[in-house]
């Protein structure tokens, strides 16, 4: 690896390895050159058992403490990113000079060329954070993971005898009152990005709710579904006056601006019942948790004869 962080053939002999060897000569100082190099192919001169001594009171080659700064920091990145947190191309850097000044005999410099080499080596990229997490939600335990995979398995076996059109997938968009960092810097194909929250969670994740039902070959299902916020949970005579009649949604609202188990069974009977008397549908939704009530943890799975 050199100053930019280039990968380049690497002919060297490891730091460790080196100590090993001078260790070893230390332990049997009656062995000849000859003796120690049999022993160690890697030391092909006698000269490089002083070179090698005066590496290690030096800390190792300048490849050697860049491999440092590079393991170093890529710690400190998957560190970061398994506890929820963003990361930007102002912390790579500030890990790396970090790193590099506890290494004496080390000008680096953290340059853009050496932080796309960085990224490009470990497969970081920047995404889009997909689902804002508080920490009991992050660290959750095993049983919810267990019971999530028998839903996907119960999910296959059911829809796999129906066409795609007549396979209905429910999910929701919440709008929030302020403006995230909605990307960070985190592993190139990981399933799913994730932050967590600083301030009370409900206050960067929702304003209002959108609910729609998408079938398994890409079209929406019946009238988009909208959940506004009113502090009293439903519309004033004002708000009824002025409010926009779209034909193609369904409106309604709530205090949190969050769909509770009463919404959801309106909206599956004045929405979707209306929808799928054309059809037989399996019907699947993701659990929709509110701050009042809630739908039962586990999905739902509902069918329509």
């Amino acid at each position: 690896m050199d100053d930019d962080g280039n990968v380049v053939q690497d002919d060297e002999v490891p730091l460790e390895k080196k100590r090993q060897i001078l260790e070893v000569r230390k332990q049997n100082p009656g062995w000849s050159f000859r003796c120690l190099r049999s022993r160690n192919p890697s030391l092909k001169f006698r000269q490089y058992l002083y070179k090698w001594e005066q590496q290690i009171l030096e800390g190792g080659t300048r490849r050697d403490k860049l491999k440092t700064i590079d393991s170093y920091t890529f710690d400190r990145f998957s560190d970061a990113r398994k506890d929820g947190k963003p990361v930007h191309d102002d912390d790579i850097r500030f890990w790396a000079l970090h790193r590099s000044r506890k290494i004496p005999n080390l000008v680096f410099e953290a340059s853009r060329k050496w932080l796309y080499n960085f990224k490009q080596r470990h497969g970081i990229v920047s995404r889009k954070v997909q689902k804002l997490l508080t920490r009991k939600e992050l660290y959750g335990s095993e049983e919810n993971k267990k019971r999530e995979e028998e839903f996907r398995q119960q999910v296959k076996e059911k829809t796999a005898i129906y066409h795609p059109s007549m396979v209905w997938n429910g999910d929701q968009v919440g709008f929030s009152y302020e403006l995230l960092n909605i990307r960070t810097l985190s592993h190139k194909g990981e399933r799913r990005t994730t932050l967590t929250a600083v301030s009370p969670k409900n206050k960067a994740t929702h304003s209002y709710t959108a609910q729609y039902m998408i079938s398994l070959e890409g079209k929406i299902v019946g009238k988009p579904f909208i959940c506004l916020q009113e502090p009293a949970g439903k519309f004033g005579p004002r708000v009824h006056e002025k409010l926009f009649a779209a034909p193609n949604l369904s409106i309604t609202c709530s205090k949190s601006g969050k769909l509770t188990k009463t919404h959801v069974k309106y909206y599956v009977k004045e929405v979707l019942a209306i929808a799928a008397a054309e059809a037989q549908n399996i019907l699947t939704t993701n659990a929709i948790v509110s701050t009042d009530q809630t739908v039962p943890a586990a999905s739902v799975t509902v069918c329509f004869d």
